[in-house]
């Protein structure tokens, strides 16, 4: 797929048209309202000065900001029975959870990292969609807990009550675009767990190895992870329990662009600050790819 696609999807009869549709405007407003499509109307050349008014006081935690995800063969999205499901959508491919857009998996996005988190999720033994963690704990209690629980037939680790699992997720806060076509740098977050855990370490050590020379030439440093840019695509993986998808991550270069630069590092300043934290509902069950949706809050203390 050369470019991204808005993809349609096809709800429930009952299911009401979303607010984001645009509606076919009627003659009696025709000299007052034009459709998006139009781009700026006549006569308002000015509209531009007014950029972003009315939004002025909204922030992360009145926004959905997405996961980014591999479609996987037990997600919503590609199932046609699903009300999430989205047409074209197919296993393997990169999507934009909230925007339903997709990019193909051989050709994929780009991405530049901007914050981590190492999180382990408790969830319900039985997952149901649209469920929400019990807890999410931060890496060293994760640590703790996980010596007090046991592996199950499935390998997920039990808690010690039997009626819940700890998961180990490694969070990506990225700025992320699709390689082809036109397309601006959104945050997202992008999780990592069960097999593409090894992904997720790999990457890192990747980006704690990149170095560049100092301005008075006395050895190197380490950039920070949000001045450098990847290539994330997807390809087939297997063991004796299945097959999935997975991530490929390829280092692709240096951000060159100051205003980029600057809006990712203020992004990242905000999460290395505990001011953005990740709030998770689980929408799929299995298949190596369980987290489904997320949304970025404010943190509150």
């Amino acid at each position: 797929m050369a470019a991204p696609k808005k993809a349609p999807r096809k709800p429930p009869e009952a299911k009401k048209k979303e607010a984001d549709e645009e509606e076919t405007l009627p003659a009696t407003v025709a000299n007052e309202l034009q459709s998006f499509q139009g781009g700026v109307p006549a006569g308002l050349d000015d509209m531009e000065e007014d950029a972003g008014g009315g939004l002025e006081e909204v922030g992360i935690r009145d926004q959905e900001i997405p996961f980014i995800k591999i479609a996987a063969s037990l997600s919503p999205q590609v199932q046609k029975v699903e009300p999430n499901y989205i047409e074209g959508l197919e296993v393997g491919m990169i999507f934009n959870q909230s925007t339903e857009q997709f990019w193909d998996g051989d050709e994929g996005i780009f991405v530049v990292p901007v914050g981590y988190q190492k999180q382990w999720i408790e969830w319900p033994l039985e997952r149901k969609k649209g469920g929400f963690p019990v807890h999410i704990y931060d890496a060293d209690e994760g640590e703790r807990l996980e010596k007090q629980c046991t592996r199950n037939d499935k390998n997920k680790l039990v808690m010690p009550d039997g009626e819940t699992i700890l998961e180990e997720t490694a969070v990506h806060f990225v700025f992320f675009r699709p390689v082809s076509g036109d397309g601006a740098w959104n945050h997202a977050v992008i999780p990592m767990a069960s097999t593409q855990l090894k992904k997720s370490r790999k990457w890192i050590t990747k980006l704690m190895n990149v170095r560049l020379e100092r301005k008075d030439g006395a050895g190197t440093y380490n950039p920070a992870s949000y001045a450098t840019a990847w290539k994330l695509t997807t390809q087939p993986e297997q063991n004796e329990k299945g097959n999935w998808f997975g991530w490929v991550i390829e280092g692709v270069g240096m951000v060159s662009d100051p205003d980029l630069y600057s809006t990712v590092r203020e992004f990242a300043h905000r999460v290395r600050r505990g001011e953005v934290e990740v709030k998770y509902r689980d929408d799929a069950v299995g298949d190596g790819d369980e987290i489904e949706e997320a949304d970025f809050e404010e943190a509150t203390s």
